[in-house]
C-alpha cells in the first residue's frame, strides 16, 4: 500500500481543512502531533506504575544526581517548569514515598532532593519497559536519520534561543 505524501497524510491526521500556509507550518504541526503521541504513549506506560511522565522524569533526574542531591530550583530548570510546578510535583512524590527532602549539611537553609529506597525500586521497575519501548518508537528510522534529526532540533533550539535573547 502506498503511503500518501506527508502533507496529505498530516492534513488527514489533524483534520486540516485547508492547505498549509508554509512548509514551516507543516513541519511544526507534524512535530506537535508527534509530541502529543509521545506524551500519550508515556502517560499510558507510566500510569501502569501509578505515576506520570513528569514523575518518571523526576525519578530519572534524581537517579542521575544520586551522588549529589539537587535543589528544587535545579530540578525545575531540568524539568523545564517553574518552581511552583516542580514544588507541587515533589510534594506529591514525597507523599508517595518516592522522594525525600533533606537539609544541606553545609547550608541549613538549603533543601536537597533525593530518591528514597522506594523511589529507586519504582524507577528500576519502570526503566526496563521504558528502554524496551524506545526502539519500537524509532522502528524504521536509521541511525543516520536520528543523528540528522538531533542536528536539526539543535539548530531549531539555537533559533529559539536567539529569538528569546532578542525579545529581552
Amino acid at each position: 500500500m502506498a503511503v500518501p505524501p506527508t502533507s496529505t497524510r498530516l492534513k488527514s491526521e489533524i483534520s486540516l481543512n485547508r492547505a498549509f500556509v508554509s512548509l514551516s507550518e507543516e513541519v511544526l504541526l507534524a512535530w506537535v502531533l508527534t509530541q502529543q503521541g509521545l506524551e500519550k504513549l508515556g502517560d499510558r506506560l507510566f500510569s501502569a506504575y501509578g505515576f506520570s511522565s513528569a514523575q518518571f522524569n523526576t525519578l530519572m533526574i534524581l537517579w542521575d544526581y544520586r551522588r549529589r542531591p539537587i535543589m528544587l530550583s535545579d530540578l525545575s530548570r531540568m524539568l523545564l517548569v517553574n518552581a511552583a510546578s516542580a514544588g507541587a510535583l515533589v510534594d506529591r512524590m514525597v507523599r508517595q514515598g518516592l522522594v525525600e527532602r533533606r537539609r544541606d549539611p553545609r547550608d541549613g537553609r538549603a533543601v536537597r532532593l533525593t530518591l528514597t529506597e522506594q523511589g529507586v525500586r519504582t524507577l528500576e521497575k519502570v526503566k526496563t519497559p521504558y528502554y524496551r519501548l524506545l526502539p519500537k518508537v524509532f522502528a524504521g528510522v536509521k541511525s543516520s536519520e536520528k543523528r540528522l534529526l538531533l542536528g536539526l532540533l539543535e539548530r531549531m533550539r539555537d533559533g529559539l534561543a536567539s529569538l528569546e535573547e532578542r525579545s529581552r
